[in-house]
């Protein structure tokens, strides 16, 4: 393990971390490798701690769903709403 100046990584929620769930594991364990920990403020979790990564695995595929089906459906009503249609 190598160390490095940062000792933890703050973040608002793991939905701005990383775009999926492939990423944020890797990052995470990256940061890992160089001792660095990485803290999730809305889900208040901590990636030392046992159940860090299966919950960061968990939140990163329910971020990833709402990008692929909810904000797309908004952006459907949001442009019919202005009189323009965009599928």
């Amino acid at each position: 393990m190598r160390t490095s100046f940062v000792k933890r990584f703050v973040t608002k929620s793991v939905s701005r971390f990383a775009r999926n769930t492939v990423d944020s594991l890797t990052a995470v364990c990256k940061l890992k490798e160089h001792g660095t920990e990485v803290y999730f403020q809305k889900e208040n979790i901590y990636t030392f701690d046992s159940k860090g990564e299966l919950l960061i695995t968990i939140m990163s595929s329910l971020a990833k769903i709402y990008r692929q089906t909810i904000i797309p459906a908004g952006r459907r009503i949001l442009t019919s709403h202005a009189g323009i249609f965009v599928l």
